[in-house]
């Protein structure tokens, strides 16, 4: 368990709306694009540390630093942010889906 990072929802928001749920833009992004081998390895020992089985995790990047935080987590994720599109909700449901049925349903010998 703990192994995968199936997408990320890259959320762009104005500096004045940052507190606000309100993005400008938001793309899905594969983990690997946006994440170092290292990030991804903390992530999931981070996780595992708190027994996040099936969640989903805000994160933000320091544009100074480089550095990533996790600042959320939730053990019943919100779901596909608002301002996609209907065909880029639907690849990011199957994406978590298949990722969610290859953790927990699939049979590991």
């Amino acid at each position: 368990m703990y192994c995968r990072l199936p997408l990320v929802y890259l959320k762009r928001r104005w500096k004045h709306q940052r507190f606000v749920n309100t993005n400008f833009e938001v793309k899905i992004v594969p983990t690997e694009n946006v994440t170092s081998a290292q990030e991804r390895k903390l992530i999931l020992s981070f996780a595992r540390e708190i027994g996040l089985d099936f969640g989903e995790l805000d994160t933000l990047r320091d544009r100074g630093t480089g550095k990533l935080y996790i600042v959320d987590a939730a053990k019943t994720p919100f779901g596909p942010p608002g301002r996609l599109s209907f065909l880029q909700k639907r690849k990011a449901v199957k994406r978590i889906s298949a990722a969610f049925r290859s953790e927990f349903l699939a049979v590991h010998l």
